[in-house]
């Protein structure tokens, strides 16, 4: 997904950036930079991903690689 795709989601799902990074403990800037792939965070990532209801290997396929099953 792009940054603006998932930010649109967030959207989408009756949320905000702000309310993700209240959450999470961090700022908002912080969660609009793992948004924009500018830092990484699994557990922002992971907040965003339950957020919208998306695996997080979907939102960002090239930071987190799908688990293989056993």
């Amino acid at each position: 997904m792009t940054p603006l795709e998932i930010k649109h989601a967030i959207e989408n799902a009756g949320s905000t950036q702000r309310k993700i990074a209240r959450d999470c403990g961090v700022s908002d800037n912080m969660v609009r930079m793992v948004r924009l792939g500018e830092r990484a965070s699994r557990h922002i990532a992971e907040k965003i991903s339950l957020t919208i209801n998306r695996p997080i290997n979907e939102i960002w396929p090239e930071m987190y690689v799908k688990k293989a099953a056993r």
